[in-house]
């Protein structure tokens, strides 16, 4: 391994000082921790030298440990391909399928939401950690801050596969179905939907003692959605290959000294800024809903705003309004004025509008389904549906369009302000 080299000292006498600070930054740490696996050595390494960026920021840091497996593609891998197996053995053993099938919807479901790891527990949990940089209110009468922000990126890179090439992506995402088909969008949400009608059939035939013979090709069509899971996932898996992640999402964790560096300057008394990174988000949002489920008490949802700083380059500013695979959640109405309000006030930003996500989840989801308000930031292609060279090789630090990278972080940036002025 090469020499460890440290960024230069962040400048603030001008973008582009900001600009090459948070590339380096970016180059930097894909230098010494190429595989930042979630749960792995390389995790924790840049997770260290993030520590070490906050810290001259001025601002006191602390790690938060916590632990959950290392792979998304492994637990949907599990989970639908004991929904395929029990498709196979349905004839001959219905009780068992049909339990299957059940115990697969609703531990899917269950996982997607936030309720609890069921199948995903026969998968090895190993130690993570969130880090924390916390700037506290300096209102000496208030009990609590008037209102708190939480700038949230995560550190971990993403596995690819076949499902991430560009034309894949695109056919997935940009699928302009009609109206009364968008459910469709939400395939994971379909699979383990159907998971569930199988268990409800399967029953229905023990318990009547019928063949149900006309259901057949029913159940036929409900088991595809598993395979397709199943195959999908299944080649990430034996694939083992981690990206770069230069801008999923190292562009996030770069542009957070930044952000620290410009708003401590001008941050209101009664207003608390923290500045997070998220370990495990690749993972399935690992990090951030063990950070929620461990601040709920500390940090109360009715003064708290957690904005996800996530993948700042690769295409057209956007705001995620809806994300979820199974329940989707929406952002709080005036969260949402909030944007709207910044994006109209500077002409760079005027084209910056809301985005449904129906695959996969940021950082903020697991803040919503704990009842906050919260809301990722990132960048959209409009012609794949996602960032350009979104979980792919190709994510590397060449291809970061730097223009748009601090865009983001001046959108950001305006977006912390408007919400402490109001």
């Amino acid at each position: 391994m090469s020499a460890s080299v440290s960024p230069p000292e962040l400048r603030l006498n001008g973008t582009g000082d900001e600009i090459a600070y948070m590339m380096n930054l970016i180059e930097h740490i894909i230098r010494e921790c190429p595989r930042r696996l979630a749960t792995t050595d390389s995790e924790r390494r840049a997770l260290d030298i993030m520590e070490a960026e906050l810290r001259r920021t001025g601002l006191p840091t602390s790690f938060e440990p916590f632990e959950f497996n290392d792979s998304l593609y492994k637990n949907i891998a599990l989970h639908f391909g004991l929904g395929t197996a029990a498709s196979l053995m349905g004839r001959r053993a219905p009780g068992l399928a049909a339990a299957l099938h059940l115990i697969v919807a609703l531990s899917y479901w269950a996982d997607s939401t936030r309720r609890g790891y069921l199948l995903r527990r026969l998968l090895r949990f190993a130690p993570s950690r969130n880090l924390l940089a916390v700037a506290d209110a300096a209102d000496e009468h208030a009990e609590r801050p008037r209102l708190r922000i939480v700038l949230l990126a995560h550190i971990d890179a993403a596995y690819t596969g076949m499902m991430f090439e560009p034309e894949a992506i695109r056919r997935s995402i940009n699928n302009k179905l009609p109206d009364n088909l968008r459910f469709l969008d939400r395939i994971m949400g379909v699979a383990t939907y159907a998971q569930g009608a199988l268990g409800v059939i399967g029953l229905t035939r023990l318990l009547s003692g019928r063949r149900l013979h006309h259901l057949y090709a029913l159940e036929a069509l409900l088991a595809i959605p598993a395979v397709g899971a199943f195959l999908l996932n299944l080649d990430v898996v034996l694939r083992d290959h981690v990206v770069p992640g230069a801008n999923d999402n190292l562009t996030g964790c770069a542009a957070l000294p930044v952000l620290a560096n410009r708003l401590l300057r001008d941050k209101p008394d009664d207003v608390e800024l923290v500045f997070a990174i998220s370990g495990a988000e690749e993972a399935s949002l690992g990090g951030a809903d063990a950070m929620a489920r461990r601040k709920i008490e500390e940090w109360d949802p009715a003064n708290t705003i957690v904005i996800a700083v996530d993948t700042l380059s690769g295409g057209d500013i956007r705001f995620v309004e809806k994300e979820g695979e199974i329940a989707p959640r929406s952002i709080d109405p005036e969260l949402r004025h909030a944007i709207q309000r910044v994006a109209r006030r500077d002409a760079r930003f005027r084209k910056v509008h809301g985005l449904d996500m129906p695959i996969g989840a940021s950082d903020a989801l697991a803040f919503l389904h704990r009842g906050y308000r919260a809301v990722a930031v990132s960048c959209v292609d409009p012609e794949i549906g996602a960032p350009r060279n979104y979980h792919h090789p190709t994510d590397v630090p060449e291809n970061i369009d730097r223009a748009r990278f601090a865009e983001s972080v001046d959108f950001i940036d305006q977006l912390v302000r408007e919400l402490w002025q109001r």
